[in-house]
C-alpha cells in the first residue's frame, strides 16, 4: 500500500511538472503549430492591409515538418486560390526556419487560438520591411448526426 501511494504521487508530481513547463513555455513548441490558421489580419510596416471576404479564407496548414500557404483572391468574379506554397520547415526557438528561404527572418508567437507571423526583410532597394500576419486555429468541421 505504501509503495502503491508512492508510486501514484510520483505520476501526479511528473504530470505536475509537465504543466507548469507548457505554462512557463507557451511559445516553444512546435506542436502548437501544427493544424489549420486562417489569416484574419496583415500589416506591413504598422500598415493595415483590409482584407476581403475571399482573402480571409487564406490559410496556412503546418504537419510537423510541411508547411503549406493557400492564397485566396478575387478572379473572374469567383473567389479562387490565386497562390499556394510548400514548403519544408524547422523550428529553433520561436523561428521558422524553411527549407526553400532559409534566410528569411520568420518568427511566430501563439497565443490561445492566435498565431503572429513576423517576416522581416529587405526589399530590392536594401529598405527593410516588417510584415505581420495574424492567424486564428481553424477548428475541425463538426459533423451533425
Amino acid at each position: 500500500m505504501k509503495y502503491l501511494l508512492l508510486f501514484i504521487l510520483l505520476i501526479f508530481s511528473t504530470l505536475c511538472s509537465f504543466s507548469q513547463e507548457k505554462e512557463l513555455y507557451p511559445h516553444s513548441r512546435a506542436e502548437e503549430l501544427i493544424g489549420t490558421w486562417t489569416i484574419i489580419s496583415q500589416r506591413l510596416d504598422n500598415l493595415e492591409i483590409t482584407l476581403t471576404d475571399c482573402e480571409k479564407q487564406s490559410h496556412f496548414i503546418f504537419t510537423a515538418n510541411e508547411i503549406i500557404e493557400n492564397y485566396y483572391k478575387i478572379y473572374d468574379g469567383r473567389c479562387v486560390i490565386l497562390n499556394s506554397n510548400k514548403d519544408m520547415y524547422t523550428i529553433k526557438e520561436n523561428h521558422i526556419i524553411r527549407k526553400e528561404e532559409s534566410d528569411l527572418n520568420n518568427t511566430f508567437t501563439i497565443e490561445n487560438d492566435l498565431l503572429t507571423l513576423t517576416f522581416t526583410g529587405k526589399d530590392e532597394d536594401g529598405t527593410e520591411h516588417i510584415a505581420v500576419i495574424i492567424l486564428k486555429k481553424t477548428k475541425p468541421i463538426e459533423y451533425i448526426k
